[in-house]
């Protein structure tokens, strides 16, 4: 497969306030391009600083994660990829406390990776639904208004810039498997495409 993909480790806002972790998010150069150029100026000056330093060479240059520093982008090994799309569709997302969200949309497209990262082996997905809405505390469905994961990785309430981790696999045969098995929204998980709108809310 000729398309590269990239790691990239960011801070993950779907934790509780006292501790500090990273998440792996995932993209095409195009994909990254395009979610560090939704910050303004000044606005993680040190993300962009960072990626234009990668671009003009220095593939060695890290950004800050936490308390550590982890490098800017990473190529990782990507076994095979499949795009699936459907109409309506309900789920139940559960946050990170244990809580549900009911999630709806009217229709939804997704891109899904096979990959090695590492030593890790994962299916990742990026996904625009068409009119995501999630029931209030009052039993009635609204739009996606405010975003409190990482800024700029959920745009418009509606896709991630970046792809997120959909699934984990003990072996590469087991991902393989999983590769050639994979035809449906029913075997799809958005929880942590959900994470990056909800956070620990």
């Amino acid at each position: 497969m000729s398309e590269k993909i990239y790691h990239i480790e960011l801070d993950d806002c779907a934790t509780p306030a006292f501790v500090t972790f990273g998440k792996d998010y995932y993209g095409t150069m195009n994909d990254v391009e395009e979610f560090i150029s939704k910050f303004k100026s000044g606005e993680r000056q040190e993300l962009i600083e960072a990626f234009r330093e990668y671009k003009q060479g220095n593939s060695d240059v890290e950004i800050p994660v936490g308390f550590w520093k982890s490098k800017m982008l990473e190529e990782v090994k990507v076994y095979g990829k499949k795009q699936i799309s459907c109409g309506e569709y309900e789920w139940e997302h559960i946050n990170i406390w244990g809580f549900p969200y009911y999630m709806k949309c009217d229709a939804l497209r997704s891109s899904h990776y096979w990959i090695k990262d590492g030593e890790k082996l994962c299916r990742i997905i990026k996904v625009k639904f068409t009119n995501l809405q999630y029931k209030n505390t009052l039993g009635k469905y609204k739009e996606i208004g405010m975003i409190w994961g990482f800024p700029h990785i959920i745009e418009f309430g509606t896709y991630n810039t970046l792809m997120v981790v959909e699934k984990r696999f003990e072996t590469v045969n087991e991902l393989k498997q999983n590769m050639h098995s994979f035809n449906s929204v029913s075997d799809m998980d958005f929880t942590a495409f959900c994470n990056d709108i909800f956070a620990d809310g």
